[in-house]
Parts: C-alpha cells; sequence; structure tokens
C-alpha cells in the first residue's frame, strides 16, 4: 500500500513537471517572484518587496501617479528602510484617478499578479478624505504587511528616491512633507502615527508645504474633513 501511494505521488509530481516545462500550466506569479526576490533588505522582507514592486508596476501600467507615504516613506527617508514595527506600507495616489482603480479592480489585476484584495473602500462622495484600497501577498501569511493605496484629494510634485534596488516616486523637498506629518523632531523614532485627519483632508492640503510644492496638474478637491 505504502509502495503504491508513493508511486502515485510520484506519478502526480512527473504529469505535472511535465506540463509546467510544456507551458500547459503556469507557476503562480506570486511564486514565482518570490524566488527571484526571496532575499531580505533590512526590514524588507521578501513579501514586502513583492507588494511595493507589483503595486507600483501595476499603478505604472494603468497610468495612476503615486507616491510612498506615511511610514513607509519615513522610513525610507530616516533609515532607508522599512519601520520594523510598522503593520502596512503606503502609497497615494489622487482621488481623480479612482476610476482608473475601478478598472483594474474590474480586471482583477492585483490578484492576477498574486497579490489578494483585502478591502475597498468607497466614499461615494459621503466621505471627503477619499477612497482607499489595502492588498496582501496572496499566500504571505496573516504577519505579512500589507499596504493602504490611498487616493487622496491632493497630491505633491513628485521625485523620486532610491530604495531596495529601484527608484520610487516620493514628493518633493520629503524632508519637509515629513515634518508636515509627524513634527519636526520626525528623525527622532518616536512610534507615533501620522495624522489621518492631517493626511487626507485639510491639514496637509492647507500646509506650507501644499503652498510650495502642490501639483498645478492635479485639482485641490474639496474636504470637510
Amino acid at each position: 500500500m505504502l509502495i503504491f501511494l508513493l508511486i502515485s505521488i510520484l506519478f502526480v509530481v512527473a504529469v505535472w513537471a511535465m506540463l509546467v516545462l510544456t507551458g500547459a500550466v503556469e507557476i503562480p506569479e506570486f511564486s514565482r517572484r518570490q524566488e527571484i526576490s526571496g532575499t531580505q533588505i533590512g526590514n524588507a522582507s521578501p513579501s514586502d518587496q513583492i507588494l511595493l514592486r507589483i503595486a507600483s508596476t501595476l499603478l505604472q501600467g494603468a497610468d495612476i501617479p503615486h507616491y510612498l507615504d506615511c511610514g513607509t516613506l519615513l522610513g525610507v527617508v530616516r533609515d532607508q528602510d522599512i519601520i520594523a514595527p510598522d503593520k502596512d506600507l503606503d502609497i497615494t495616489c489622487h482621488l481623480d484617478d479612482w476610476p482608473k482603480m475601478e478598472q483594474l479592480l474590474k480586471e482583477k489585476a492585483f490578484q492576477s499578479h498574486g497579490l489578494k484584495l483585502k478591502r475597498v473602500r468607497r466614499w461615494l462622495g459621503m466621505h471627503p478624505a477619499g477612497n482607499m484600497i489595502s492588498l496582501r501577498v496572496a499566500g504571505a501569511g496573516c504577519r505579512a504587511r500589507y499596504m493602504d493605496i490611498y487616493f487622496n484629494p491632493w497630491f505633491p510634485r513628485l521625485t523620486e528616491m532610491e530604495f531596495i534596488g529601484q527608484k520610487w516616486p516620493v514628493p518633493e523637498n520629503p524632508e519637509m512633507y515629513i515634518a508636515e506629518l509627524y513634527g519636526d523632531d520626525w528623525r527622532v523614532p518616536q512610534g507615533r502615527h501620522a495624522s489621518e485627519r492631517f493626511h487626507r483632508g485639510n491639514g496637509l492640503m492647507h500646509s506650507g508645504y501644499a503652498q510650495k510644492y502642490a501639483d498645478p496638474g492635479c485639482r485641490i478637491l474639496p474636504s470637510r474633513f
């Protein structure tokens, strides 16, 4: 009985390998990318790297400008790393580009690239701070970081910073941007979160930073938040 079971398992493995080699069956995207990106870089785990790269690539492909934000931006600028205690990664887009995100959701673009859609918040104009989605790498485990992609009513001019071997969009003068979110003592680790009211509402869009660095090509949408 045991010999029969082993022969059966070997037969199934052999058939699967033949199908993969002939192209009849593809290895899931996540598995392939995880193999390629299987090295931890500081606090950026393989799962973090996959999540950042796939999400950014899909946003670029959909012509959705975006930038690293909140704790992710703080870590990259201050430590050139992900902040270890952070449970999520943060990317921000402009609310006017939400219809393009709806198309990605309709096409299940994130799922087809190995990501799991955790939640979608569509405020339908009732919430002036915009919309958001949350993603996680499929099969990465509940302890892996997830990503929030915000669609906010205001947008800055962008520049680039290098991180994990790739250039990422960040706000121009990111140090001033971070000081608006976290205070002038942001270089000293505090374990403090950026205020959602400031980040997504009137605070940031009417700040001294916004007066200098707002993207003139993006509308400043009404916000009562």
